[in-house]
């Protein structure tokens, strides 16, 4: 994923910092309780964190393909992700009753609704800065027919998108040395992956047709290892059936394909936001917990859990817990998918477990085959 020019970055990371001081400010202006110093160094504290959240959120990538909701939803995500760290460590250092909770929600409010029109001034200065052919992003068009030729018209109708078409590539040897729309042709398809690392281009743009998937699966193979963010232009709307990264550029579909892997930084903050927001979720869910291995214990017999070895990332295995829904069964060697009206599924499971329904190698006292 490209993230946002150093400049551009610094500007927005200064004033989001000048944001939650603001945030705060206006909350001590209309509610004036507690230590001015203190509640700004809380400011301070939540600017920091919120910079770590928002690489999280991808807040800081280079959204100008996208619509701004899907900016502002990052950013708010972020924010949500710093209010909950912030009120768990203080929580767990039991200073909450310090500070007004009144203050501390108006800050949250005016926060995220600060952060939010900070993006929008800023993405609005982009979008002038592009308008006078700054803010460039240089791209690579593979395909040479009518939908290369569309969609660099849109791009060229648009230039607040802040790209460059730079290149085209096409398997046509007649366009070889052609232009499309005014960008050269330069050869054939294979010849795209070469000239893109060579020259660091930070986006490829796939305007093949719709039979030619084979071909698009070879570019795609091509690129595995390139570190270009790539997208498809399709030439019908039916691919927003597909689960599929698609959204919309003044009115022409994209989709993205790929983009940069996550590196080191991104998979630790990652991690430590799964640890975050997994204990948070585990202690307020605690005393539900306690109720449901209750209900199951009291309901059936057998053990509360449910374990089952499962895949995961990169194959490895990890084992899931899960609370039971179904009465302990012996089934021998045969497994028995569950089924709707099971009668395997006990109270707790929605439904009654009838016993005299079983036969002699069901017994739901002795077993394993557990949902």
């Amino acid at each position: 994923m490209m993230h946002l020019s150093p400049k551009v970055s610094t500007t927005t990371r200064i004033a989001e910092i000048l944001a939650s001081l603001g945030a705060m400010l206006l909350a001590f202006l209309i509610y004036p309780m507690g230590d001015s110093s203190a509640l700004t160094i809380i400011a301070l504290l939540g600017a920091m964190i919120y910079t770590f959240a928002a690489e999280l959120t991808g807040a800081y990538a280079d959204l100008r393909l996208r619509p701004f909701h899907i900016e502002a939803r990052r950013v708010v995500g972020a924010w949500t992700l710093t209010l909950l760290f912030m009120l768990s460590v203080s929580w767990a250092v039991k200073v909450t009753g310090v500070f007004s909770r009144l203050q501390i929600g108006m800050w949250a409010v005016f926060g995220a609704v600060m952060l939010v029109a900070v993006r929008w001034g800023i993405r609005s200065m982009l979008f002038s800065r592009r308008r006078l052919g700054r803010n460039q992003r240089h791209a690579v068009v593979i395909g040479g027919g009518s939908l290369a030729r569309q969609w660099i018209q849109t791009v060229r109708t648009y230039p607040e998108l802040g790209l460059l078409p730079v290149a085209a590539f096409d398997d046509d040897p007649a366009k070889a040395g052609q232009d499309c729309e005014g960008v050269p042709v330069l050869g054939a398809c294979d010849q795209a992956v070469a000239y893109v690392n060579e020259r660091h281009v930070p986006t490829v743009f796939i305007t093949l047709p719709l039979n030619a998937e084979k071909r698009v699966q070879q570019i795609l193979d091509q690129f595995l290892d390139s570190p270009a963010n790539l997208y498809i232009i399709p030439d019908i709307f039916t691919f927003q059936l597909m689960n599929l990264n698609a959204f919309q550029v003044a009115g022409t579909p994209v989709i993205a394909l790929s983009t940069s892997p996550m590196n080191a930084r991104k998979e630790a903050l990652k991690r430590a936001e799964d640890l975050i927001l997994g204990s948070l979720a585990l202690i307020l869910a605690a005393p539900l917990m306690l109720l449901i291995a209750l209900a199951i214990k009291l309901d059936t017999p057998g053990p509360v859990f449910f374990r089952q070895w499962r895949y995961g990332l990169d194959g490895r295995e990890i084992r899931i817990w899960k609370f039971r829904t179904m009465c302990v069964t012996e089934d021998g060697h045969i497994f028995r998918q569950a089924t709707q009206n099971d009668c395997r599924v006990t109270r707790v499971g929605d439904h009654a477990c009838a016993p005299e329904t079983l036969n002699e190698n069901s017994n739901p006292i002795k077993a394993n085959i557990i949902r």
